[in-house]
C-alpha cells in the first residue's frame, strides 16, 4: 500500500512549552516530525503521545542542545537520513532570564540567553540549508 506523501517539520524546543504545542498542532495537520530538544525523557513522552494520537505519522526524537553545533548537525543528519526532505523548520528553543537589567550577570544570564535564543537559532537554520 502506498503511503501518501507527508510533509516533514523539524521543531527545536519541542520538549516543552510553545515547541510542544506546535508539535501537537503540526502532527494533527498530518506532518511527520523531528522533535528536537534537550530533555530526552520529555521528547520520548511527546513522541509516544503523538504516535498514539496520529498512528499514521512518523515521529523522530532527535535530542540536541541548540547551543552545540555538533549536536545540531548530528540531529539534522539523522532527520535527513530518515525523511526525504525538510518542508518546515520551527525554532522554538529559547530561554528567558528574568531579572532587572542592572542585576543580570553579563557572563551568565545575558550570554546564555543570547547563545540560546539568537546564536543557536542561527546555527540551526544554517545546518538545515541545502
Amino acid at each position: 500500500m502506498n503511503r501518501p506523501e507527508r510533509k516533514f517539520a523539524l521543531i527545536s524546543g519541542s520538549s516543552a512549552g510553545v515547541g510542544q504545542a506546535v508539535a501537537r498542532s503540526l502532527a494533527g495537520r498530518g506532518y511527520d516530525l523531528g522533535l528536537g530538544g534537550r530533555d530526552v525523557v520529555r521528547l520520548a513522552r511527546l513522541r509516544a503521545e503523538l504516535e498514539r494520537l496520529q498512528p499514521e505519522g512518523r515521529f523522530l526524537a532527535v535530542p540536541f542542545d541548540i547551543r552545540r553545533t555538533e549536536e545540531i548537525e548530528a540531529a539534522v543528519t539523522e532527520c535527513r537520513n530518515t525523511f526525504p526532505r525538510l518542508d518546515l523548520l520551527v525554532c522554538c528553543a529559547g530561554i528567558g532570564v528574568m531579572d532587572f537589567l542592572d542585576r543580570l550577570d553579563p557572563s551568565s544570564g545575558i550570554a546564555a540567553q543570547i547563545e540560546t535564543n539568537l546564536t543557536g537559532t542561527i546555527l540551526l537554520v544554517r545546518a538545515v540549508l541545502p
